[in-house]
């Protein structure tokens, strides 16, 4: 079953509650309203799972977008690399997009 795509950014950088880059940060993806852990992918086939919690790389990135489930609600929960809470986001719904607009106005179809 095909994916839609989360509004997680993976062109964003995240950032702690000082303004340092999250290095190593730690998202974690949850059913809405729990701390319940879900599953949500690296691509639209919904084929290649995130570990959980999904690590972002040294400069506070996603290396890929974050795919979920048509018709799940999730909570999102970013913590520095000690596990330390910077933000809680829940009720985040997944919208249903097969294609991407980028910043050069190209077409990118996942």
């Amino acid at each position: 079953m095909a994916g839609v795509l989360l509004p997680v950014a993976n062109f964003l950088q995240a950032l702690t509650n000082t303004g340092a880059v999250l290095n190593a940060g730690k998202l974690y993806v949850y059913t809405a309203g729990t701390t319940t852990p879900v599953t949500v992918y690296k691509e639209k086939a919904n084929s290649t799972p995130w570990s959980s919690p999904i690590v972002l790389d040294s400069a506070g990135r996603l290396t890929s977008p974050v795919w979920g489930t048509a018709g799940t609600s999730y909570k999102f929960t970013l913590n520095t690399s000690a596990d330390v809470l910077v933000r809680t986001q829940d009720n985040i719904s997944a919208a249903d997009l097969a294609a991407e607009i980028d910043f050069g106005g190209s077409l990118n179809t996942y």
